[in-house]
């Protein structure tokens, strides 16, 4: 809340004027219960500002911007592993029944021109094909999520920041190991307990230059707010939810897929955010 944006001119002429500098402005933060918290609030305009920037994907449209559709999550994520032409959910219509399909956009709109080998997919086959790759992929969630969050880090800051804290943590724990090696060892001897004494010190001093690196490389990943609010994202969403890839869910689709690539032998690759990827035939 901004106080002061205007003031009374003068107790006679009762005139307000805005106020550019006259007097002082005065800013009040947190002054009541939000509607919404500030991060869904911040994470909100980061998403309308992404929506406003599409750009045109069809041939047939007047301008350069491009039209967000909230209704398929698959119309943003599917593209052509031909031409990488945006994938469109069309109708096919044969003997009175329909069927829904997923059409190379290139190929709806000029045919086999530009596009010739790009295949149409089945809507229901095509879920089950990313529910059944996603299945595959998250099998090892604990492993997967470092992965994703060091790989998607790295990308958008342009740094290696976030693998090298990664690699810090593992030299650490496995530094670690070490030193409960070297304890039990020490404990267990009967003779000279010098040198485990002096390589627990050694390692241990190892150790210590580590965590202040690793706490460097931390508060630089933080200082960036848009890499900490997608890293959080992600986290959360495979931390705290329940991951069960049995029927096809956009929200989940949206939260954990970058891409879905289609092939030209109706095979479908799938990349996560962070780069993981698999394979999965369209049956």
């Amino acid at each position: 809340m901004l106080l002061q944006k205007t003031f009374t001119e003068n107790c006679i002429t009762k005139k307000v004027k805005k106020n550019r500098g006259e007097m002082a402005k005065y800013f009040i933060a947190n002054n009541h219960v939000p509607i919404v918290s500030s991060e869904m609030f911040k994470k909100v305009q980061r998403e309308m500002a992404r929506r406003r920037g599409k750009r045109q994907t069809s041939d047939k449209g007047i301008t350069s911007l491009g039209k967000y559709s909230g209704k398929f999550a698959l119309s943003e994520l599917l593209v052509c592993g031909e031409c990488g032409s945006p994938y469109k959910r069309v109708t096919w219509v044969k003997n009175g029944v329909s069927r829904k399909v997923w059409r190379c956009l290139s190929r709806v709109e000029h045919g086999k021109k530009f596009c010739t080998q790009s295949p149409a997919l089945d809507g229901t086959k095509l879920h089950a094909a990313i529910c059944r790759g996603l299945t595959r992929l998250l099998e090892n969630k604990e492993d997967v999520l470092e992965m994703i969050i060091s790989n998607l880090s790295c990308v958008m800051t342009g740094e290696d920041d976030v693998l090298e804290s990664d690699t810090m943590e593992n030299q650490i724990r496995y530094l670690r190991q070490q030193v409960d090696d070297n304890v039990q060892h020490l404990n267990s001897t009967e003779g000279d307990k010098s040198k485990y004494i002096d390589v627990i010190r050694q390692l241990n001093d190892k150790i210590a230059i580590l965590q202040e690196q690793l706490e460097a490389k931390r508060e630089k990943i933080a200082a960036n707010p848009r890499l900490k609010a997608e890293i959080d994202e992600i986290r959360e969403t495979l931390t705290n939810t329940e991951l069960c890839f049995s029927q096809y869910d956009d929200i989940m689709i949206r939260r954990l897929v970058g891409l879905i690539r289609v092939m030209k032998d109706k095979s479908i690759v799938i990349y996560l955010k962070g780069g993981l990827s698999v394979t999965e035939v369209v049956e």
